[in-house]
């Protein structure tokens, strides 16, 4: 079982489709936890991982600029979750 099918199976467990949107901090302890892992990177990964696959889901907090991320369970999916695009970064150069 890699990681990704171990946070998925935890979050599955727990309801957290059930939960708000919340903040990258709340999923990061929880990923550390179900890893025993505090390895930042390695973290970051993993979440990153799950929200590239569908199962969190970028949701937009009200009127500010901020973001939370929601747990979809994708094989019992009984709503329609709205998804934020992905603003791609850009770089700028001083010549």
């Amino acid at each position: 079982m890699n990681s990704d099918d171990a946070c998925i199976k935890y979050f599955i467990y727990k309801n957290m489709g059930e939960n708000q949107a919340q903040k990258y901090g709340y999923y990061k302890r929880i990923i550390g936890y179900i890893l025993d892992n505090i390895d930042l990177g390695f973290i970051r990964k993993t979440f990153l991982s799950l929200v590239k696959k569908g199962y969190l889901v970028k949701i937009q907090n009200g009127n500010k600029k901020s973001y939370g991320y929601r747990f979809v369970d994708l094989d019992n999916m009984n709503e329609e979750v709205e998804v934020v695009e992905e603003i791609k970064p850009y770089l700028i150069t001083w010549d």
